[in-house]
């Protein structure tokens, strides 16, 4: 076999029960002329596509979704515990060889097998973890032991969440932003973290402090003391808040009535 035709389909990395329930669901309905989304539309779209990988890797069907003489001997040995397991290692232990050809199934080590779906099966990081899982279960189904090492490899750990200030680039941490100290339990009262008396801070010196918006891409700078007190950034946000509802405000009946009387006053 020529060494393009070895990279095959990516090795399946649905759930084995969704994949079992399938072919139950076949076994109950019949098989029909082709596996298209509308044989499988009580499932969800990711689940369809997961189970249409599997069922090509393992040669369940063709390119194009039309069933093999193989899927048919599987869903009809349904039902029969010793068929099922004899026509399930049919499909499994041919399909998977190009993947574990190296492999001793009695012997390996964990890190053995992770290495061949990584190299042959096509998976990687999450997908990988699924693809052994899928794999270990269809041993089981199927009554083949294999060695007590195998396992799949742990599930990456999601990104750590950072903190606005961290994640949106040109956000400075002010005093808005930063956590106070926390207060020891049973400790004595300390100074708060900001002065409560705003005090003459005209010698203090100035600073920008930037802000993101949604939808704007420049930040939004606000130029203010360099150490402001949390009164003052209040006294800042209620003058902002103030002068945007103003702004937003539409004209009032006077207001109107007076420029129709100006106008009026000009064309006569």
């Amino acid at each position: 076999m020529p060494d393009s035709e070895k990279q095959q389909a990516t090795a399946p990395y649905a759930s084995w029960k969704s994949f079992k329930t399938f072919l139950e669901l076949l076994a109950d309905m019949g098989v029909p002329e082709r596996i298209d989304r509308t044989v499988m539309s009580r499932m969800s779209g990711a689940t369809q596509s997961n189970i249409r990988v599997a069922l090509l890797f393992l040669k369940l069907t063709d390119s194009d979704g039309s069933p093999t003489t193989a899927l048919r001997e599987l869903v009809d040995s349904h039902g029969a515990n010793e068929e099922w397991k004899s026509a399930l290692r049919g499909v499994i232990l041919p399909a998977y060889e190009p993947v574990i050809a190296d492999l001793s199934l009695d012997a390996g080590t964990a890190d053995q097998l992770w290495k061949c779906f990584r190299e042959h099966g096509g998976v990687r990081g999450s997908t990988l973890s699924r693809a052994v899982r899928f794999f270990l279960a269809a041993l089981r189904e199927a009554g083949v032991s294999h060695s007590p090492y195998f396992k799949p490899p742990r599930r990456p750990s999601p990104p750590k969440v950072k903190e606005e200030s961290e994640r949106v680039p040109g956000i400075a941490k002010t005093p808005e932003t930063r956590r106070p100290p926390q207060e020891k339990k049973g400790s004595e009262s300390r100074e708060p973290a900001v002065a409560k008396n705003l005090g003459d801070n005209r010698g203090a010196g100035w600073r920008s402090h930037s802000f993101h918006l949604p939808n704007y891409r420049e930040p939004v700078e606000v130029k203010a003391p360099e150490k402001i007190t949390k009164e003052e950034w209040e006294l800042i946000n209620l003058f902002m808040v103030g002068t945007i509802r103003l702004a937003e405000r539409a004209p009032s009946p006077s207001d109107c009535s007076e420029d129709e009387g100006q106008v009026a006053g000009r064309g006569a």
